[in-house]
């Protein structure tokens, strides 16, 4: 049999054979990549950076911008999109002490590492509980 090897985690970008000759396979390899620099994404915006960056610039060391930034254990962080490159990014999330919630259009019968999933019916419920959110969707 033949294989097609994608270095797409969603299904958007090869389609598959009609007649099943051809065995096509989804990366998996982005998510931890994706996952860290989501992580450091998080950790930049939370501690204030762009203005402790244009603080240091003009050389004016103002100490009390990062006082508003609440601590990552106090927070949430909506996930919608939640395939494997979103239960990557969860790991790493979770691993802040932030509490994930996902959103994904079918949520099967398991949760995946152990984050729960929520069907995409919900997610109006959860926009307004969430400190950060985080786009994983398919190009279609």
């Amino acid at each position: 049999m033949d294989v097609i090897l994608t270095p797409a985690a969603g299904n958007d970008w090869v389609a598959p054979d009609p007649k099943g000759r051809v065995e096509l396979l989804h990366g998996s390899f982005r998510g931890p990549i994706l996952a860290e620099s989501l992580l450091q994404t998080i950790l930049f915006m939370n501690q204030q950076m762009p203005q402790m960056l244009t603080n240091f610039e003009n050389h004016s060391w103002n100490t009390n911008i990062q006082t508003e930034s609440r601590l990552r254990n106090q927070q949430n962080v909506l996930i919608i999109g939640f395939g494997n490159v979103g239960s990557d990014c969860a790991a790493q999330i979770r691993g802040l002490g932030s509490r994930v919630i996902a959103i994904r259009k079918s949520t099967g019968p398991h949760s995946p590492r152990d984050t729960v999933v929520f069907g995409i019916e919900q997610l109006s419920q959860f926009l307004l509980q969430a400190d950060r959110i985080v786009l994983l969707l398919p190009g279609n």
